[in-house]
Order: C-alpha cells, then structure tokens, then sequence
C-alpha cells in the first residue's frame, strides 16, 4: 500500500523523515493503518514543498502516480487531500486540481474516505476555496444547521418584535381615540400599566417607545 506524506515547513530532509516535526502527524497515522492490518506492506513516499504551483511542485508525488495510471485498484493515499491545497495560492488551486484529476481514481484521502474522483462538486469547491478549514461533508451539514438555526432565530426575534409594535400602535390607537395626547411617554406609560413588555422583558420609555414604533412604519413601508 502507498502512502504519501507532504512536508510543508521545517528542514529540508536529508534522510529519513521519522523524525521530521512535519511529518510526525502524518507518519502516526500510517503507522495506526498498518499496525490494525498487520499483512499490509507499506512503501511511504514524501514531498517537502514550502508553496505548491501545481503538480510540477510535488515531482515524487508526480512520478507514482503516473506509474500507477494504467494499474486498476492500487491507489496512493494521503491523511487528507486538502493538504495539498493548503499552501497554493489560489490562483493555482485550479491548475492544481486538473493535473489531479486526470489520476482522481488514485488518488485516496483518508479523511474524506474516497478517491478525488469521487469528491462532489462541493468538496472539489472546497479544495479550491476553504483548502485550510478542510471542512468535512458532515460539517458542512452541521454549518448549514448552525446558520439556519440563527436565521430562524432572527426571523422568530423579528416576528416577536413586530408583534409587541403592533400591541404599541394599538395602546397608541386607543389614546387618539380617548382624546388622550398620544405622546410616546403616555405610550410608554399606558403599555407599562397593561403589562406589555419589551422583547427582552423590560418596561418601556419613551425612547424605546419610538424606536419600537418607527421600525413597525418601516415594516409597512417594505411591503
């Protein structure tokens, strides 16, 4: 089985990289794989690269994988393929995946546990745009639950608001009606003897009162 280990600070190795502070994650994880299947026979091929240009920057990486072009089933896998993207800049994340897809099929990340050529379009968007949060299928869907939550919350807080305005208006209506100046201090005072409350639970004040009752006008003026 190959793996492939990509070196992007330190020294340049001159010999084994066992010892290599950026390799040790990488080679931790080689070594778990291995020692659960003990029948595996694993060949490690590295790269050390400070900046990737595109495939030209990674030569060993390159090589194997043309050797491995025309053979079905054997693949050459790497902790995560994000890695490789993490320090390219962006205008040659492109460039970079096209020379990597032509050997999508052996090429495997294991932590997105599939081939490139199985990436969907949003993971390939990723490898371009979000190489460095290496964000997983998962955690989009977490991401996604997370915004939609707030978005429910802020639609849920502006409903809430809308509807303690139009309790306002309507304490606000019936003092016109009784003759009664309908000044936001009476408002606020009127509200405040009924037991209308703030969105947050306090009484009101004049000011409040007229912030509450300006953006209920905005309201009406949007639809």
């Amino acid at each position: 089985m190959i793996f492939y280990v990509l070196l992007t600070y330190g020294n340049r190795p001159t010999g084994p990289i066992k010892s290599h502070p950026a390799a040790k994650a990488q080679l931790a994880l080689i070594d778990r794989i291995v020692s659960l299947n003990p029948l595996i026979k694993a060949e490690v091929v590295f790269d050390y690269a400070r900046s990737v240009e595109g495939l030209r920057s990674l030569p060993r990486l390159e090589n194997v994988l043309d050797s491995l072009n025309d053979v079905d089933g054997v693949r050459v896998r790497l902790d995560d393929l994000s890695r490789l993207f993490r320090v390219a800049k962006k205008g040659d994340r492109e460039r970079l995946l096209e020379e990597l897809q032509v050997f999508g099929s052996s090429l495997y990340s294991m932590k997105h546990k599939k081939t490139l050529s199985d990436f969907s379009a949003g993971e390939v968007h990723n490898l371009i745009l979000h190489a460095e949060k290496s964000i997983l299928p998962a955690q989009q869907e977490r991401a996604g639950d997370t915004a939609n939550a707030r978005a429910a919350s802020i639609i849920s807080r502006k409903g809430k608001s809308i509807a303690v305005a139009k309790q306002l208006q309507a304490v606000k209506d019936e003092l016109l009606r009784k003759k009664v100046p309908a000044v936001n201090q009476n408002v606020a005072d009127e509200a405040n003897a009924r037991g209308i409350r703030t969105t947050r639970g306090g009484k009101w004040t004049a000011q409040n009162v007229d912030r509450m009752l300006k953006s209920l006008e905005q309201v009406g003026q949007q639809r």
